[in-house]
């Protein structure tokens, strides 16, 4: 078996001459270790100290904080995972379906992806119903596979922009509790927003909204495949 490698970037070892041949590199290249999603999107995004705390959305949605330490918190259904940097450990709040239930309920209800995100758009009102994301299971606080998903508090007066926008709403509120676990009550000034699945404008907002702060949206989507930059304001809670 090869021995773990200390972090990502650490030599791996040499393209081979067959991998080479197929690729059409020279053989011997250095091959560098690679990184797990969120920790090359915490990298790319200059996710360093402990201030920093990123929200990631895609398939399902991160939030993270680096710590100095490597202290479980697994008892809150938060992870502990290696950085990507030569030192350091994060913790990760996660949920297993943002993107995947919001696609779920744009195919149930025949809408578009512009039309899910403008509902965010609309008003919401006192007696909207409520939609639980948890379509497969859940991860942080639960830590539960066998949770699952519905709508309720449906009447007569709920149409299909009211349908569209509580997944957007219960989507949210899915990552509030994942955030309010990895936080435990020591909430940042603002957050870094980040993946594919955060460029609406008005779900950025409603995002903003339901997690109580700020968001600063990383210059490009996709941090996990790029270096270190800078990062740009984006929507502001209310």
């Amino acid at each position: 078996m090869r021995p773990l490698l200390p972090s990502a970037g650490a030599l791996a070892g040499h393209l081979s001459p067959h991998a080479a041949a197929e690729l059409g590199l020279p053989a011997g290249l250095p091959v560098a270790a690679g990184a797990a999603d969120t920790a090359a999107a915490a990298l790319g995004s200059g996710v360093l100290s402990g201030d920093d705390v990123q929200l990631t959305v895609g398939t399902g949605a991160q939030v993270i904080r680096p710590v100095a330490t490597a202290a479980s918190r697994a008892d809150a259904g938060v992870n502990l995972h290696r950085s990507a940097a030569p030192v350091g450990w994060y913790h990760m709040g996660a949920t297993l379906s943002a993107g995947l239930s919001l696609n779920w309920v744009r195919q149930v209800m025949n809408a578009t992806w512009d039309e899910l995100y403008a509902s965010a758009g609309q008003p919401g009102q006192a007696l909207d119903p409520i939609f639980i994301p948890h379509l497969g299971g859940e991860r942080t606080p639960y830590s539960d596979p066998a949770l699952r998903g519905s709508w309720t508090g449906l009447s007569l007066a709920d149409d299909r922009t009211s349908l569209l926008r509580c997944a957007l709403e219960g989507t949210a509120f899915a990552i509030r509790d994942a955030l309010d676990a990895l936080l435990a009550g020591r909430r940042p000034p603002r957050m870094r927003l980040a993946g594919g699945g955060t460029l609406a404008a008005g779900w950025r907002q409603l995002l903003a909204d339901v997690l109580g702060l700020p968001l600063y949206a990383v210059d490009v989507p996709a941090a996990s495949g790029r270096a270190p930059r800078s990062w740009a304001p984006g929507p502001r809670a209310c």
